[in-house]
């Protein structure tokens, strides 16, 4: 090799460094503005990608990564080819780097989140033909923008999607061959252990078909499992600080406390199908025995959603029929908060008809401590927890002996129910490349550039989004036409299906998060017959349907609705 290649080598890479050290000394010194680092670490980075561009195929560049001790290879289908390069003039110290504790772990996570982002960086700009990376740097508005820009590009391309894809697939398999391994050797109890007493530790159950915890296993105890028992003790209300002992697995009595801490939330988990139904004004009946648990909720009015299920019997509710109203819906969530301190709730059932009233009470205990708890974020302002429970007519309220009872009343009205129909013109399984269509296009958010699909999925006012649905595609319409489409795998319903159909914005994808929520794990499906749209999760004998009216001129149609007074259960 002439000696005038050396010395061109050695100028390019004394150049690199020098604007590098300039960045350095900028990005320490106390007095420079954030303007002037950010210009001072764009010029570095022009200097190191045209410095990548000429060496990085030749032996001086692969022998200044052996003197620098960087890996000269990069590993995983999405890395970057400058990343050796970054390395050498950013963090040349970073792979032989091995951090000792949490400080010097969150240390070395940061110095690779850099790596990675000014590695990115370059790649787009390479991939965009820049000249000048500086400039390229300005244009995307800064690195983390060009950064996330550069993702989205990526995300784009046939090779990411099938990456994507066999990813998913591989870890599901994967998934499913743990599970499996596992449920040989599962047991119909948590067994007990003398080494573990008086400690808390994560432990694996699986919930068979009928509902029956089976106890899997223990996993690993390390840091991630240590991260996840603190995070549940955190939401307990106690300090990892004063519960964790040896190994961070020791807790107080939260816990071994009562289970009833959690009965609030299953409630409120069931009520939540008011708010598909409507979220101010709904009515929930819930009706409990020993055939099952089931719910409908409505308002009595057409201009609504109807929600069905039929639910296996809850055992924190005594049999019997509960009507729960929006504004007492409300008031409970409130309340709920303090079951995160450890307060006791038990709900009294079944509700109390008094005429077009409903009553249902609620026990609270061991509730100061959460009330302490959160009068000391702000104990200039003691926090009365009474004032969670509205002051109208929807609740009474008792406190004796540190037991508090209070009684939520509703107001029955016409609840609306769907006529039975026989059959369903098409229907439609909301998996795979469906459920994602929807998800992203209903979705969408209102700063997306596709201005016209935001203003097709809200129109207007009126929050109204229009649909025509065929048997092979659903396709977003607005007041020109078409906006966007999705076609379906195979045909849904016979050849001649087409239909027209106006929802509520963002009706259909809280129609299927609440059937999900309460049936979990089961098939959900979408069914359209006339101006009537059904969405349905079904697992076995227990189903969850929310049926949506399409919205005409003057309301919802009403063909397919009736409605009564439900007073009995």
């Amino acid at each position: 090799m002439s000696a005038d290649v050396v010395d061109d080598f050695e100028l390019a890479l004394t150049e690199v460094e020098t604007v590098v050290k300039a960045f350095d000394d900028k990005a320490s010194a106390e007095a420079t503005s954030q303007a002037e680092k950010n210009a001072a670490l764009y010029a570095a980075l022009d200097k190191a990608f045209k410095f990548h561009k000429a060496w990085s195929d030749k032996p001086e560049f692969a022998a200044l990564l052996e003197k620098k001790k960087v890996k000269a290879t990069t590993r995983g289908a999405k890395s970057s080819p400058f990343t050796p390069t970054i390395k050498a003039f950013f963090d040349p110290q970073w792979d032989a780097f091995t951090p000792r504790d949490e400080p010097e772990k969150a240390d070395k996570a940061r110095r690779q989140k850099c790596i990675s982002t000014y590695s990115a960086v370059l790649d787009y700009a390479g991939n965009e033909g820049a000249n000048d990376v500086a400039a390229f740097i300005v244009s995307k508005k800064g690195i983390e923008a060009a950064r996330v820009a550069w993702k989205e590009e990526r995300a784009k391309t046939p090779e990411a999607k099938t990456r994507k894809d066999k990813a998913k697939e591989t870890r599901e398999k994967k998934l499913e061959n743990g599970l499996a391994a596992l449920q040989k050797g599962m047991l119909p109890a948590v067994p007990s252990s003398t080494k573990l007493k008086g400690t808390a530790c994560l432990a694996a159950i699986f919930f068979d078909d009928a509902g029956v915890a089976h106890f899997l296993g223990f996993p690993q105890d390390d840091d991630s499992s240590k991260a996840l028992l603190e995070k549940f003790l955190l939401s307990q209300g106690q300090s990892p600080a004063k519960t964790a002992g040896k190994r961070g697995r020791k807790a107080g009595a939260t816990a071994t406390s009562p289970q009833n801490s959690t009965n609030l939330n299953k409630l409120l988990r069931l009520l939540s199908v008011g708010k598909i139904a409507h979220p101010n004004d709904a009515n929930v009946i819930i009706i409990n025995d020993s055939k099952g648990c089931e719910i409908r909720s409505s308002h009595g009015s057409h201009d609504t959603c109807m929600v069905h299920a039929k639910l296996p019997h809850q055992d924190f509710l005594s049999d019997g029929t509960y009507w729960f109203g929006a504004k007492a819906i409300a008031g409970m969530a409130k309340l709920a908060v303090l079951g995160k301190h450890g307060a006791q709730f038990t709900i009294n059932g079944p509700s109390k008809i008094d005429g077009i009233d409903a009553s249902v009470e609620i026990t609270i205990t061991d509730y100061q401590a959460g009330v302490a708890a959160i009068t000391k974020r702000t104990p200039d302002q003691p926090w009365d927890w009474r004032g969670v429970i509205p002051h109208t007519d929807i609740r009474r309220f008792a406190e004796k002996d540190g037991v508090a009872t209070i009684t939520y009343i509703s107001t029955i009205e016409k609840m609306a129910r769907i006529k039975l129909i026989n059959a369903w013109d098409g229907e439609a399984k909301v998996d795979g490349d469906f459920a994602a269509w929807l998800q992203s296009t209903l979705g969408i958010s209102k700063k997306d550039t596709n201005t016209r699909l935001v203003k097709a999925i809200s129109d207007g006012t009126r929050k109204t989004t229009m649909f025509r649905i065929t048997n092979k595609d659903w396709t977003v319409l607005d007041g020109k036409g078409d906006v966007i489409a999705h076609t379906f795998a195979s045909p849904i319903g016979n050849s001649s299906f087409t239909t027209e159909f106006t929802a509520g914005s963002g009706e259909i994808l809280s129609a299927i998060d609440a059937v999900n929520a309460l049936v979990d794990g089961g098939n959900t499906t979408i069914s359209l017959v006339n101006k009537l749209m059904r969405v349905q999760c079904k697992k076995g004998g227990i189903t969850a349907e929310v049926f949506i009216p399409s919205i005409g001129t003057d309301g919802r149609h009403q063909a397919y609705t009736e409605y009564d007074l439900q007073l009995k259960g």
